[in-house]
């Protein structure tokens, strides 16, 4: 066994993607007990719905885990420039039968601007 197989305490040299929106403790639990490294992507969620999560993961499995969230920077806002985008994606969306959004918005939150979940994972390792 390699020394990081050791260190992650895995079997297999296989990491789950942490996909936020998509992975779920089911899909974590059956890579950690096939022998590799799950993942949860909390990226997406609010502290409570990660301290689920976590919880329904250490329930279905005792092996080493990995939880990923975001840590970057927010976005510089420029809302005349972001109006220009939506403005010019509207034809496009409207051959499809979309409607163009509001404003636009980032996509992810960032765990540098949401204490709760950067507590819970202080806490919970």
């Amino acid at each position: 066994m390699n020394a990081l197989l050791k260190k992650l305490g895995i079997s297999l040299p296989i990491i789950q993607a942490p996909m936020a929106g998509t992975s779920t403790p089911a899909m974590a639990a059956a890579v950690c007990n096939a022998g590799g490294l799950g993942s949860l992507g909390v990226g997406a969620v609010d502290a409570e719905k990660a301290r689920g999560m976590i919880g329904a993961l250490r329930a279905a499995t005792n092996r080493p885990f990995n939880v990923n969230v975001f840590c970057h920077e927010p976005p510089l806002r420029n809302p005349t420039r972001e109006a220009a985008w939506v403005a010019a994606l509207a034809p496009t969306l409207a051959q499809f039968g979309a409607q163009p959004p509001p404003a636009l918005t980032p996509p992810r939150r960032s765990v540098l601007f949401a204490d709760e979940l950067l507590y819970l994972i202080q806490d919970d390792t």
